[in-house]
């Protein structure tokens, strides 16, 4: 029997033996327990007590179970909601694991089988929670989302670099994040002075040399008056030079330059200025590939290179998705004036099997126009492939994030009722179709909760 202080759970159900009997059995399990018979009590009862736990049964007077899920997951979207269904409700039960509830027991529940799916959900939202705290924690220190096992690995290389003056090198795709790993080592650094971000890749060849290390006036056309430079703007802090493989030869060796010796010449100057800059670069080409061909030295390479940071890819970390997908929403939400939308868990898991190509920005880019086409605050499947942009909702999507055995019982019920729709309801067109016999294809429309009755009426 479990100790004091154990999970409380909210018990939702019209049948007064059952809730009875559920009571008996959680109590001498150690739990807390509420209960309630409707839906307007029931979302008391959670606003009161914040119950660790819900089980809901899927049929109630005056409102369905559904939508009693929708306004729990409202409340708390963190917290497990296990409805409760009849055999013949299956179909619906199925539903409501797409619209946010964890799980669903059938009726008659054994025992052993009830306890161990409680324990199970409470486990996850454990889980859930703990990454929530974690990633908020991590956030707060490095201004980067994400809990998994690549991206600690980034912090703890953050921690023990920061501190130092050691040039860092960081590689990764387009859209992973390197200027955020490069803005916290310095924000953790004990340098006072600028960050400087700079897009080598951005600045043209011509004008490169002049931005980094300053001009006098009259060094070339339309330099009319004297410039210091990033360099010397960012004395005493730190210079970020991202695509690193955009700068040219020439202004790679006056950066090598300017790393051994800590000294910046203006254009058009005959003396030097000391600079006392930490040098953090970026690339999102193979460096060693670019030395090989000649088109980065390979002194400044090698000098660069003294701390390696790669940056995993997205598809590399898809546990932090989740997180990153519900970051993003808060932020786009407020500056587009928006109420947070809610994700069905099957949405959810095709945002995190998608191979993001643009890793972390195309995420944040999706999100802001998933939120913008938005119609209502529930977002499925439909609304995925809409702000994808495929021209028609891919099938195998309306099945992710669903157990094997549900996603195959609702892959039955969606052909088997296709068919029949197809062949006009008829029974034996649609099981000579499926090649199966009449009486299997009745014994699965029982099954499944396929009726006749609820065939569409002929159009007048």
């Amino acid at each position: 029997m479990r100790q004091k202080g154990a999970a409380h759970i909210l018990v939702v159900d019209d049948e007064e033996k059952a809730i009875a009997i559920l009571e008996d059995i959680l109590r001498h399990e150690g739990y807390q327990v509420s209960t309630a018979t409707s839906a307007q009590e029931a979302l008391r009862i959670a606003e009161q007590v914040d119950p660790d736990l819900v089980l809901l049964d899927l049929v109630l007077p005056g409102v369905n179970g559904t939508e009693l899920l929708q306004q729990m997951v409202a409340l708390d979207s963190t917290r497990p909601v296990v409805m409760i269904s009849a055999h013949g409700d299956i179909p619906k039960a199925v539903e409501a694991v797409r619209h946010g509830a964890s799980d669903f027991l059938e009726k008659p529940i054994q025992l052993p089988v009830l306890l161990r799916h409680i324990e199970e959900n409470l486990q996850k939202a454990r889980a859930v929670r703990d990454t929530e705290l974690s990633a908020a924690k991590f956030y707060e220190r490095y201004g980067m989302v994400g809990t998994s096992r690549s991206m600690r690995e980034i912090y703890n290389i953050i921690e023990q670099v920061a501190p130092t003056d050691a040039t860092v090198l960081i590689v990764g795709e387009t859209g992973t994040g390197k200027e955020l790993v490069a803005s916290a080592i310095h924000r953790l650094s004990k340098r006072k002075g600028h960050f400087v971000p700079v897009n080598c890749s951005a600045v043209p060849d011509t004008l490169l040399e002049s931005q980094l290390f300053g001009h006098k006036k009259g060094a070339f056309t339309g330099a009319t008056q004297d410039y210091d430079g990033l360099f010397v703007y960012a004395d005493g802090g730190t210079l970020f030079l991202d695509e690193l493989s955009g700068m040219s030869l020439s202004a790679q060796a006056k950066v090598l330059r300017a790393l051994e010796s800590g000294e910046v010449q203006p254009l058009g100057s005959e003396s030097f200025r000391r600079v006392d800059v930490r040098l953090i670069g970026a690339s999102n080409r193979n460096l060693e590939e670019e030395v090989a061909a000649g088109r980065f030295r390979e002194d400044l390479y090698f000098r660069l290179n003294v701390i390696h940071i790669q940056l995993p890819p997205l598809r590399e970390r898809r546990e932090d998705i989740p997180l990153l997908v519900r970051h993003f929403l808060k932020d786009v939400c407020a500056e587009q004036h928006k109420p947070l939308p809610r994700f069905t868990p099957s949405a959810m898991q095709a945002l995190v099997s998608r191979c993001w190509s643009g890793n972390i920005r195309e995420l944040r880019n999706f999100v802001e126009r998933l939120v913008i086409l938005a119609e209502s605050e529930l977002i499925d499947i439909p609304q995925i492939c809409q702000a994808l942009g495929d021209p028609e909702e891919r099938p195998e999507l309306a099945y992710i994030g669903l157990p094997l055995r549900e996603a195959r019982k609702k892959f039955e019920r969606d052909l088997i009722t296709a068919i029949l729709v197809a062949n006009d309801w008829s029974i034996i067109e649609s099981a000579k179709q499926l090649g199966i016999e009449r009486t299997n294809l009745y014994r699965k429309m029982r099954e499944l909760g396929i009726r006749q009755e609820d065939r569409p009426a002929p159009d007048a």
